[in-house]
Parts: C-alpha cells; sequence; structure tokens
C-alpha cells in the first residue's frame, strides 16, 4: 500500500505518464498546427515585451519546430534555460540563433552564462507545462527547475 505522504507525488507522476503518452499519440500533422497556433499566440501576447524568458520545447512539448527562433519576431533579448552539467539550478544564456545539445539531450543556446538571476531581467517568463488548472498551478516534468528558477523572476 502507498504510503499517505506519497500520494500525491504518485498521482503526479502517473498524471504526467498519461499527459505524455496522449502528447505522443498525436498526429505530426496536428503538432505542426499546434506548434504554429502557440507560437503564434504567444507572439500576439508578448508585444512590447523588452527581455523575455523562455524555453526551448522538445520533441514532446508544443512548439516545437517554431520556437524559439520565433521570439525573434519579438525584437526582444530572449533569455533561454541551460540546465548545467551538475545540480538542479538553471542557467540562463541569451539566444542569438544557435542551439546546442546540453544535458538530457536537451537544446540550449550557445555562448556566456549569464547566471541564475538573469531571469530576473525578463518582462515576462514563458514556461513549460504539462498541464495547468484554473487556478494557475502548474504540472512540470518533475525536476523542480522551474520552481527554483522562478524564485528570481520579478513579481510583476
Amino acid at each position: 500500500m502507498t504510503d499517505p505522504a506519497e500520494a500525491p507525488a504518485v498521482v503526479k507522476d502517473e498524471l504526467r505518464d498519461f499527459l505524455l503518452s496522449r502528447r505522443r499519440a498525436r498526429p505530426a500533422a496536428e503538432r505542426a498546427a499546434v506548434a504554429e497556433a502557440v507560437a503564434s499566440a504567444l507572439l500576439s501576447g508578448l508585444e512590447g515585451v523588452r527581455t523575455l524568458a523562455a524555453f526551448v520545447p522538445d520533441s514532446d512539448e508544443p512548439g516545437t519546430g517554431r520556437l524559439p527562433a520565433a521570439y525573434t519576431e519579438l525584437g526582444a533579448r530572449i533569455l533561454l534555460p541551460v540546465i548545467p552539467p551538475t545540480g538542479r539550478t538553471l542557467d540562463w544564456a541569451t539566444y542569438t540563433g544557435e542551439l546546442e545539445t546540453g544535458r538530457f539531450g536537451l537544446q540550449h543556446p550557445v555562448g556566456p552564462r549569464q547566471g541564475p538571476t538573469a531571469i530576473a531581467d525578463a518582462d515576462a517568463v514563458v514556461v513549460p507545462a504539462l498541464a495547468v488548472d484554473h487556478f494557475g498551478f502548474r504540472l512540470g516534468r518533475g525536476g523542480g527547475y522551474y520552481d527554483r528558477a522562478l524564485v528570481h523572476a520579478r513579481p510583476d
């Protein structure tokens, strides 16, 4: 029997597995249409932003193939996360159009690292999520990277 104290973590893990399997089951054409819709919605909602902290979608996330390149249309400085070789604190680097593969096979910008607090410069932050409820609570992949990073973001 599961320890009641562990039950929320088990439920979250099961929900993550379910949501990821649903995403992966989508046909390629549907994924491409969703990527375009996500990019368009984000760009219209982020007009006027001077500095944007965002992420590079992996192959299972909406926006794959369209983001982060679409963010350059904003004319803003784009900060993207870098997962360091060790530890669980995101670093940030400015996106200049070039990405490389880093830890966990995720893409990140090439260039100097600006430290975990660089996110404080952002006028807006776009974070990955498997799900978000109507209260704004986000379910991520379970590593806590963004939970730790958002502590440094501006409250406005």
